[in-house]
């Protein structure tokens, strides 16, 4: 019975992390994107796992290079993780590959 108290504990700190960042992110988002989406799937004792996608406007894609992107992903999830960790004092492990940049207009189709 009591891992299923720890585990209530967890989910329950979950979304409260959840709701925090929901919050905070209209401050902490980057300047180049208009929306960011993101999911907790997980935590471990000092820090959460998130998954994210930064929405970004089609002009902002097209004025990009494929090369550049890779940078400004990775300028993103830096600046997310620590604007996060500033505000709120929560480590956030984005691992590589669960984070992505999509444009405004395959965003809002789905």
């Amino acid at each position: 019975m009591k891992d299923i108290n720890q585990l209530i504990n967890i989910m329950m700190d979950i979304e409260e992390v959840e709701n925090a960042i929901n919050k905070l992110m209209v401050l902490i988002k980057p300047d180049e994107v208009t929306e960011v989406a993101f999911e907790l799937p997980h935590s471990s004792p000092d820090s959460f796992t998130m998954n994210v996608v930064f929405v970004v406007p089609d002009e902002w894609i097209k004025s990009v290079d494929e090369y550049e992107r890779p940078l400004a992903l990775i300028h993103f999830v830096q600046h997310i993780r620590k604007q996060i960790k500033n505000y709120l004092g929560i480590n956030i492990v984005i691992p590589k590959g669960d984070s992505r940049i999509v444009k405004e207009s395959d965003w809002y189709r789905r």
